[in-house]
């Protein structure tokens, strides 16, 4: 299958005409958080940025031209015709005479995200376009410099090296880098963020959980969306420009605070850009747990001409292992043919599917492409709440295929097929094009991946250094292999 790359409009007052079915499967959050945490240089600087300008009366006329694309672009686009049911024409009349007395740009996006939560789906999003207008100052530096130099003379948006999980209702620390400030400043897995600045994150995580205390199969599925997004938030808060410091407040493994003050660095991978896409950093790692079981992890299924040699590479080192460990905790998805290409490593038959993709007017079959010498051993599937998209069509379309056991969380449900463009005002619009259905004939939208071994680690585990999930598939790829 031949991917298209939608082209990027020289005039910011027309949706590029380029958009096609190029399987761009991120998460919302590419469209929220993720834009917020781009633009750090602007709004992270201090805990309480200024309100936007008021706009001209040219910018008031974008804006209403904007909100008309979106709409229309949802109304001709969607692959439901009926969307659901939803009354769009009513959408359109309650909401266009808000759209047309805002006052600045935020106000404008808080109506189109309004608008655009009535479809209750993912993939759906704006991107300010202050994301955009940096990756081009970026842009701009003298070719010949590195990658960590350029984002230090640029103060691009750099990291400490950490990552966060929501646990028993704190903000817990599940995994620090090497060779980033957070490690060398001894901050260690377990440990509780506290205080990010000025932002109380423990008073914020309470609010929130005393408001979603819900029992219901329904809360449960919003709860693991809010805990997604709120880690995000604290993992944006700890995101600053390279070279600028943040004060963090931690709860340490005795219970007692540890204020550090945490430098940023270059962000961790290689900058990845598609289309009107948002930049991303793409980075892999791979390891042997045992003489006879290895495993890979990457962040997102995207640049295919890095990705796919590199696990080419990892499965020829691992062809004699009894089992590998697929690592997909915290992968948002990316390009959906790459789903494809990585299972055609695990089977030599032909014509298995992942699942299909639905448009409006059409259907595309994910045809696993498989490989002559596919490895035949065990097969681990590591997922969380932050696994979405690219990433839940490859678990569970190899889990429907009864090719990989499941381990870990159940997954966001957050698997539409979406495509971004540029809107007349400058901002990026991510929309949904197709619903997905797996192999199994469920849709993974909402519903998400469930594992075969649900395995939640607590704070103690990650303390003792330990990591469950993984525990848990070692011990079933072992148990298969009788040692």
């Amino acid at each position: 299958m031949k991917l298209k790359t939608p082209h990027k409009s020289s005039a910011p007052g027309h949706l590029s005409r380029g958009a096609s079915l190029s399987l761009v499967l991120l998460l919302l959050f590419v469209a929220g958080l993720l834009s917020s945490c781009a633009s750090s240089k602007k709004k992270m600087a201090e805990d309480d940025p200024k309100p936007a300008p008021e706009l001209t009366a040219e910018q008031r006329k974008l804006e209403l031209e904007s909100f008309d694309a979106v709409w229309t672009t949802i109304r001709d686009k969607h692959w439901d015709p009926d969307l659901n049911g939803i009354d769009w024409d009513g959408v359109k009349m309650e909401l266009r005479p808000e759209m047309e007395v805002v006052k600045n740009a935020d106000e404008s996006r808080a109506i189109l995200g309004r608008m655009i939560a009535r479809l209750e789906q993912s993939h759906f999003g704006i991107v300010p376009r202050d994301v955009y207008e940096e990756e081009e100052e970026e842009d701009s530096t003298p070719d010949g410099e590195n990658e960590t130099s350029k984002a230090k003379e640029t103060g691009g948006s750099g990291e400490a090296g950490l990552e966060v999980r929501i646990l028993d209702g704190h903000a817990v620390v599940t995994e620090v880098w090497d060779d980033y400030p957070a490690k060398e400043h001894g901050v260690m897995p377990g440990f509780i963020v506290s205080r990010v600045g000025s932002w109380d994150v423990q008073k914020a995580i309470d609010r929130w959980e005393k408001g979603n205390s819900g029992s219901s199969s329904e809360d449960a599925k919003k709860t693991a969306k809010r805990s997604w997004f709120l880690s995000r938030r604290v993992e944006g808060r700890l995101s600053r420009s390279v070279g600028k410091k943040v004060m963090v407040t931690f709860i340490d493994g005795n219970d007692d605070k540890k204020e550090i003050n945490l430098p940023m660095k270059a962000k961790r991978g290689k900058e990845v850009r598609f289309g009107n896409m948002p930049s991303l950093y793409l980075w892999k790692s791979s390891k042997e747990i045992s003489d006879d079981i290895g495993s890979f992890r990457f962040n997102t299924f995207m640049d295919p001409m890095a990705l796919m040699p590199w696990v080419a590479t990892t499965m020829g080192s691992f062809k004699e292992k009894d089992g590998i460990i697929i690592d997909l905790r915290g992968n948002p998805g990316g390009i959906g043919a790459l789903a494809m290409g990585v299972a055609g490593w695990f089977t030599e038959k032909k014509s298995q599917k992942l699942g299909t993709m639905t448009t409006r007017v059409s259907s595309m079959k994910f045809v696993v492409n498989p490989r002559p010498r596919a490895f035949s051993g065990a097969l681990a599937i590591l997922t969380d709440e932050h696994t979405g998209s690219t990433s839940e069509i490859f678990a569970g379309g190899m889990q429907d295929l009864e090719r990989a056991r499941v381990f870990g969380q159940r997954s966001m449900g957050v698997a539409l097929p979406s495509v971004f463009e540029r809107l007349p005002n400058g901002d990026g619009f991510q929309y949904a094009i197709a619903n997905y259905i797996s192999e199994g004939g469920k849709p993974l939208e909402e519903l998400g991946v469930t594992p075969d071994e649900v395995v939640v680690p607590t704070r103690r585990e990650l303390l003792d250094g330990r990591d469950p999930v993984v525990e848990a598939a070692v011990d079933w790829i072992r148990s298969r292999d009788g040692s």
